[in-house]
């Protein structure tokens, strides 16, 4: 028996939903992606010994007026940060510091939140040298002036914050390391002080807690003024301390001993030429 013909019933196709959620889901998925692989680009280039050498060194340079360059870098922002070789110097002036090795190892997301956290920092042979020509001028000016000057209205100081910065240094080494101040006078005379052959040892610097100090090194006078009479003189210095800060940082005991012994002198130095001294505390 014939069926009587029916009306054409609109049709009606509906994507299923699962469909579309797991479209936008590889797109997110996607662009995650690419944003991971876009920070790890991002990591590695800011991180790379070429980019810091040839970017942020000239731009640090130019902050201070000066040539800042090193031999070799390696950065970890996370952690650590080791170089090789690092010079600070003022065009036509002698390198005011000369590092040729430093390590520091810390805590980034510490110290981001308000806490100094230092594992260890190691400078190696730094050499610090200034020098003040006949005319007044030194190879440090440039990088005095690079400091921002303090406003002439400037009204009074804000109230400093009652919390103490939190302190947590585990060690700082400093291995023959040398601090050289010349003056030079011209015509072939000039005075020279130095701190040379000097060793220092920080440990465990914290708030609330004890630190240990040791320090050892070698003092030379060397005095050639025009007109005046000229003097020398060599000395030992040694020393080892203990000490204790309080939870707010301020000094709560200390106690050690440190020697000065005068090995030569002369000139118009010559009356400390049997000197030796000594702090016991």
């Amino acid at each position: 028996m014939n069926q009587p013909n029916q009306p054409n019933q609109p049709m009606f196709i509906v994507a299923p939903p699962q469909k579309k959620r797991r479209r936008w889901l590889r797109f997110f998925a996607g662009l995650a992606v690419m944003v991971i692989i876009l920070l790890v680009v991002v990591y590695f280039v800011a991180t790379s010994p070429a980019f810091i050498k040839s970017v942020v060194l000239p731009r640090v340079g130019d902050a201070l007026h000066a040539n800042v360059t090193v031999s070799d870098i390696s950065v970890n922002p996370f952690k650590q940060i080791a170089l090789r070789d690092l010079t600070v110097q003022v065009q036509g002036q002698a390198p005011l510091l000369v590092v040729p090795e430093a390590s520091i190892r810390y805590h980034l997301w510490d110290i981001l939140g308000g806490n100094i956290h230092v594992d260890e920092i190691v400078l190696n042979s730094p050499a610090v040298e200034l020098v003040q020509n006949p005319d007044g001028s030194s190879n440090l000016d440039p990088l005095l002036k690079a400091l921002p000057a303090k406003p002439a209205n400037a009204g009074s100081p804000k109230p400093k914050s009652s919390k103490a910065s939190q302190i947590d240094l585990g060690k700082l080494t400093l291995r023959n390391a040398s601090l050289v101040e010349i003056r030079i006078y011209g015509s072939g005379r000039s005075n020279v002080t130095a701190l040379t052959n000097l060793d220092v040892t920080l440990a465990n610097l914290k708030n609330g807690q004890s630190a240990a100090l040791e320090l050892s090194a070698a003092l030379r006078l060397d005095e050639n003024p025009p007109g005046g009479t000229n003097g020398f003189l060599a000395a030992a210095i040694r020393g080892k301390f203990n000490f204790a800060l309080t939870p707010d940082l301020k000094p709560a005991s200390a106690s050690g001993q440190a020697q000065l012994s005068v090995s030569t002198a002369g000139g118009a130095f010559a009356g400390f030429s049997t000197l030796a001294a000594g702090l016991d505390c």
